[in-house]
């Protein structure tokens, strides 16, 4: 019979020196669990010194407490077992004789299933301070914390308060948990991080280059299928604060929440992240935040190339009740912030969001503040295989200047004509854009915007780009642009987005846009559900040519017929902007289908692709400028190009103008 021999060591060596101080070593343990100290005081750093140290040989644990004054090198506690579960605290203190104070108490401590170590440190003016723990197991997880507060030599301005640290290690993962009751000085840097076996990351940060922090607590925790952390503070304040949490897993699937301040203050603040094989995560929440340049950002992004990404911006203001949640899968990545209220002083993108796939979706939302308020802002960004989504809402907003904007791109299929032979050309574009604008603290109330945009789908007619809104009233508009490509990049006609956009929201409009692959037979249809409805296209009395191509052989096209059946409301004005769309006025053409708008507008021959886009930017110029269709009509006409019998351009000119029918004196 064989019996196993325990061997149990207690050691513990003291030297002093004039020169060096006094130097200190223990060693507990057995063959099974050990604990290891070792600290230095040097001879001209330190003025008195209260020490007492306990070791348990039996259990292999040490604790330690120290109250002096003057520096203390930097030096660590540890404990690990025959598992492989490994925890260590560490400290130091930099300060000056006479001046800096400091007391700490450390201890290792065995459980049944793993090894942890504790560390209990305060000190005041002083240089700089430093605390943290650490834990690992035989798998490969890893969980941290840490703090430093200050780098101010030569002033001794750095303090700590009950900061306390507790790594903890066994087969099962790893843990590190921190908090501290006050920090202040310059240069503070505090955040747990966890990293698994199989590469899954989650960390949390906060710094304040200068500052105080109040009441923080972080957690960091690593298992073989996982990594999270977690941080919270009631207040912060101080310069350059940047606060956050970030997570990536082993497929290369990332999140990440940050908030950001150039001066002021933080209060109720809280993160986490969380990472595994499938997703990455994180979040974020603020009761208040106060000061100057105020941005709080989120971004979500995986390996297959889908982004999403979201910010609340503000100069100078306040903003309360913030929280995001932000994630990602192999599939998918998501970002939605929301707040309670935002003020803002000054000029900002104060809410931003855009998603983007690799098969080239993307989705813009901004809203632009100057001087004004912000309730219950709600909005997100998503993206995935074959989408990219943004959504804002909010429940008011008003201010000097308030205005939101949303756009969205696709590389949907479509068909056009280039050059002088008109040869079919395929075109894979397609844009949607949304604009509302208000000003002198008129006020909006509660409105929403979804923009999205997608493609790649079997069925062609789900590969789309739409705009859904409400709450913005009965003065909207629709502008169909579905021959842009042609008009302005082979033919050199002007844009009409931004001018006939520009013209539209100054003058209180919530205006659509919508272009190339994104004009549809259901977007013509929808003319009669907006106050102000235009397409611009080829055109005869009785038919339309799109872009968007459901056959993916040619270009679609409509007849007046076919709006006819859905034009089934009373609305302001309709145009049609292209060839002789107003030549023939009788049954199945287009003057007798928009026959329920109060002024209703086409062309009565052939017009030229550079002046049918030059005219409508004027004629809606000289609308927002408050003349009625009739006198924008007259001054908005001017010279183009006459056109022989069988199409082809002459070298005579003439004044052309629209052919308005029904109330001529309308405006907008």
């Amino acid at each position: 019979m064989i019996k196993r021999v325990l061997l149990l060591t207690l050691i513990v060596l003291i030297s002093v020196s004039l020169a060096s101080g006094l130097k200190l070593s223990a060693s507990t343990g057995s063959n099974d669990v050990r604990s290891n100290l070792g600290m230095v005081y040097g001879a001209q750093t330190i003025d008195a010194l209260d020490q007492k140290i306990k070791l348990n040989a039996g259990e292999g644990t040490i604790s330690n407490h120290v109250s002096a004054t003057g520096s203390l090198p930097y030096n660590y506690l540890s404990i690990n077992d025959a598992n492989g579960n490994y925890a260590y605290v560490d400290r130091s203190v930099s300060g000056n004789l006479g001046v800096t104070s400091y007391s700490y108490d450390w201890n290792t401590y065995e459980t049944t299933s793993g090894v942890g170590a504790q560390l209990w440190l305060s000190a005041s003016k002083a240089y700089k301070i430093y605390g943290g723990g650490y834990a690992s197991n035989s798998k490969g997880d890893i969980a941290r914390a840490s703090i430093t507060v200050g780098d101010s030599y030569p002033y001794t301005t750095s303090a700590l308060s009950n900061y306390y640290a507790n790594p903890y290690a066994s087969t099962g993962g790893a843990t590190a948990y921190q908090s501290a009751d006050y920090a202040s000085g310059s240069s503070i840097s505090v955040g747990p991080t966890a990293t698994n076996g199989e590469g899954d990351q989650a960390w949390g940060s906060i710094t304040l280059p200068s500052g105080s922090l109040s009441e923080y607590s972080g957690y960091a925790s690593a298992t073989s299928t996982s990594a999270g952390t977690s941080q919270n503070s009631k207040s912060m304040s101080g310069s350059s604060i940047t606060a956050g949490s970030s997570s990536k897993n082993s497929k290369g699937d990332q999140a990440w929440d940050t908030t950001t301040l150039l001066s002021g203050s933080l209060s109720g603040y809280k993160d986490a992240a969380y990472t595994t094989i499938g997703q990455a995560g994180s979040s974020q929440s603020i009761n208040s935040v106060t000061g100057s340049s105020i941005k709080a950002g989120s971004v979500a992004k995986n390996t297959k190339g889908d982004y999403s990404y979201a910010n609340i911006n503000s100069a100078t203001g306040v903003m309360s009740g913030y929280s995001v949640l932000t994630a990602t899968t192999k599939t998918t990545a998501y970002t939605a912030p929301k707040a309670s209220t935002i003020s803002i002083t000054g000029t900002s993108s104060a809410l931003y969001a855009s998603a983007s796939n690799r098969e080239g979706d993307s989705s813009i939302f901004n809203l632009k503040l100057t001087n004004g308020k912000i309730t219950n802002p709600n909005f997100y960004a998503s993206s995935g295989t074959r989408f990219a989504e943004t959504k804002g809402s909010v429940s008011n907003l008003y201010g000097s200047v308030a205005e939101i904007n949303t756009k969205a791109l696709s590389k949907i299929l479509g068909y056009q004509e280039k050059g002088s032979t008109r040869i079919k050309t395929d075109v894979l574009k397609a844009e949607g854009d949304f604009a509302a604008k208000k000003t002198s603290n008129a006020q909006f109330g509660a409105v929403s915007v979804t923009t999205r945009a997608t493609n790649s789908n079997t069925y062609r007619s789900q590969n789309d780009i739409t705009i859904s809104t409400t709450g913005f009233g009965a003065k909207t508009a629709l502008i169909l642009d579905p021959r842009r490509e042609e008009f302005v990049q082979w033919n050199g006609g002007s844009e009409i987005r931004d001018s006939v956009m520009d013209s539209l929201k100054n003058k209180g409009y919530a205006v659509s846009y919508f272009s190339d692959s994104a004009v549809t037979k259901g977007k013509v249809k929808q003319m009669d559900e907006y106050k102000v409805s235009t397409i611009v296209t080829h055109s005869s009395p009785t038919i339309i040519f799109l872009s968007k191509s459901s056959d993916g052989v040619n270009w679609d096209r409509m007849s007046a017929s076919e709006l006819k059946s859905e034009y089934k409301k009373y609305n302001g004005m309709a145009i049609v902007d292209g060839c002789s769309s107003f030549a023939k006025t009788g049954s199945g053409t287009w003057a007798d289908a928009m026959n329920k708008a109060n002024v209703r507008g086409g062309t009565t021959e052939s017009w030229s692709t550079t002046y049918v886009r030059s005219f409508i930017n004027r004629y809606y110029y000289y609308m927002y400028k408050g003349y009625s269709a009739y006198w924008a009509n007259e001054k908005a006409k001017g010279l183009d190009v006459i056109f022989d019998s069988n199409g082809k351009a002459t070298k005579s000119y003439k004044v052309k103008s629209l052919k308005l029918l029904g109330n001529p004196n309308f405006v907008l």
